[in-house]
């Protein structure tokens, strides 16, 4: 997973690039990690996202209850089919 940053004041936009899947969870988790205690809101740009799993639903579950407990937003701009399927089957097509 490649994952471009870009900040302003207000917000961290993350472009991510490659597969969120169990086969990939650590080595997500190790990117994302530096965010989770991020003091600003959080915009995902998913199109990129190749493949989508359960494991990579986990990760944006974690990436937003830490965002709330930090009085953050959290929200995903864009999303490839593959992560839309995935949002739509946990009922939280509300993130986009």
């Amino acid at each position: 997973m490649e994952i471009t940053e870009q900040k302003d004041s207000s917000k961290c936009v993350l472009k991510l690039d490659g597969d969120m899947t169990i086969y990939t969870a650590m080595e997500n988790k190790v990117h994302f990690d530096s965010y989770l205690y991020s003091e600003q809101n959080i915009s995902l740009d998913m199109l990129a996202v190749n493949e989508f799993d359960s494991s990579g639903f986990q990760m944006l579950l974690l990436l937003e209850r830490q965002a709330l407990a930090n009085d953050n937003t959290f929200k995903i701009t864009k999303a490839s089919p593959a992560v839309q399927e995935v949002l739509s089957l946990y009922h939280k097509k509300d993130w986009m």
